[in-house]
């Protein structure tokens, strides 16, 4: 049950990469802009830091949820391909989606 939950609280961190990115643009686009006290390089460094690491934290996530596929022994093959279609066609609202439909039911098997 713990795991299950946990991979509920992961599902949604590729939600938080797109935001993290868009604060980084806000960022350069400040710094690039010249807006002043609106920002400077170290901002610019610590903006493009946290969108990196929302980036590198989705991956994460998305490897794990495929692992996670793979693993399941009740899932034919064509299961396993179609839940790995739907983690990249429906982007950052893949692995909520997947939590939501199969994990949360209490169907999760490991």
């Amino acid at each position: 049950m713990h795991r299950t939950r946990r991979l509920g609280l992961l599902s949604f961190v590729p939600l938080a990469a797109p935001v993290a990115l868009v604060a980084a643009i806000a960022q350069i686009t400040a710094t690039v802009a010249g807006a002043p006290g609106e920002s400077s390089p170290v901002a610019l460094l610590i903006g493009f830091g946290v969108a990196v690491a929302g980036l590198i934290a989705a991956m994460v996530v998305y490897v794990r949820f495929i692992v996670h596929i793979a693993r399941r022994s009740d899932f034919t093959s064509s299961d396993k391909a179609m839940w790995i279609v739907v983690l990249f066609v429906a982007g950052p609202l893949g692995p909520p989606i997947y939590w939501f439909a199969m994990l949360r039911t209490g169907a999760a098997q490991e």
